[in-house]
């Protein structure tokens, strides 16, 4: 909800700057991306029976997300 408010606040500026002001909402796009995971360990064989599990090591994940929001311009 925070990236649609975001959205309007950015527009209402620019309406205003126009000489008009903000309609009724055309569209919502919302898009995220992700990095990809790695996938070295898919590929090893799995580990012999009885055999302890390798540590997990610390690491980090990123996600992108974008909200695309077309409003109509009245005025």
């Amino acid at each position: 909800m925070l990236a649609f408010d975001d959205a309007k606040a950015d527009a209402q500026p620019l309406a205003d700057r126009a000489g008009a002001r903000l309609g009724p909402v055309l569209s919502i796009e919302e898009t995220t991306d992700t990095e990809p995971e790695p996938h070295a360990l898919a590929s090893a064989p799995p580990p012999a029976p009885g055999t302890p599990a390798p540590p997990v090591q610390p690491g980090e994940s990123r996600l992108d997300a974008s909200v695309l929001v077309v409003f109509e311009l009245v005025g």
